[in-house]
């Protein structure tokens, strides 16, 4: 993502290919022993300096300082340190490279990446959001709210949020949520989303992401969406918790949420290029 730098938080990420078997890589700020015998690359994007790095066998870290992003081949790092910093590091996770991986931080990013579709990001606040915050979110980073155009798209937010989230979960919140692309067409606002007509089911709403078409990554919750009250004009994924029979099914929900589902979470994508 162009705008990583700009976090002042101490974050986590973990990079997977949508459909693909590719190397995962986590994502934190900190520094290494030396870069000297690393390689200096001409990327300035962080994200495709942590994709390059994941498509090379060769390839342990990438260490992201502003405007600039550094290889560390196998054997040209032998140590490094997690805290507050300007540089961010990607280290490929392995068994032989877990015990780099020291305490994990409370707030934190999974990305999704699709080279044929969307670069996507999970971001997950450190307090629950409605679905303007969670778009801008998302413009802090240059993007926009995301949809699911595919069953492997869902299933990874699904899994990645699931992990994330639950790993945060106290006892009292019966689940999570992920603000997913979708809002009420206007002249949608009072209609019953469940009866046939020009405002059933997804024709019933405008989406943010222009790049979805078939939207087969949309799995409803049973009976939904139904725009209960005729108040529900946003979408969600609901993740967890106690109601685990919803977990990674899509409702619709008021823009402005009242819900036992703690919505930190907004899903974020562009264009690839």
């Amino acid at each position: 993502m162009r705008s990583l730098l700009n976090f002042l938080c101490v974050a986590v990420c973990i990079y997977g290919f949508v459909g693909q078997e590719k190397p995962q890589m986590m994502l934190f700020q900190g520094s290494v022993n030396s870069t000297d015998q690393c390689i200096r690359t001409n990327i300035t994007n962080t994200t495709f300096c942590t994709i390059s790095c994941a498509t090379n066998e060769s390839c342990l870290l990438t260490v992201m300082k502003p405007s600039q992003c550094i290889h560390c081949n196998y054997g040209m790092v032998s140590s490094l340190t997690r805290g507050p910093s300007d540089t961010y590091i990607s280290l490929k996770i392995s068994d032989e490279f877990q015990y780099l991986i020291q305490d994990s931080p409370s707030f934190s990013w999974y990305f999704s990446i699709d080279i044929s579709h969307l670069t996507e990001l999970i971001i997950v606040n450190d307090v629950p959001l409605n679905q303007t915050e969670g778009q801008k979110l998302c413009k802090k980073e240059g993007d926009v709210l995301s949809g699911l155009e595919t069953k492997d798209e869902h299933s990874f937010v699904n899994a990645s949020a699931h992990g994330l989230m639950n790993s945060l979960q106290d006892s009292e919140t019966p689940g999570w949520g992920v603000w997913i692309s979708g809002t009420k067409k206007d002249e949608c606002e009072k209609k019953n989303t469940t009866e046939p007509g020009p405002c059933e089911k997804m024709d019933g709403f405008d989406f943010e992401d222009k790049t979805l078409q078939e939207k087969n990554g949309y799995i409803w919750d049973q009976k939904e969406p139904n725009n209960l009250e005729f108040k529900q004009h946003c979408i969600y994924m609901m993740i967890g918790g106690k109601y685990v029979n919803r977990k990674g099914t899509l409702d619709d929900i008021s823009c402005e949420p009242h819900s036992p589902f703690s919505l930190r979470a907004a899903l974020c994508g562009k264009e690839a290029r």
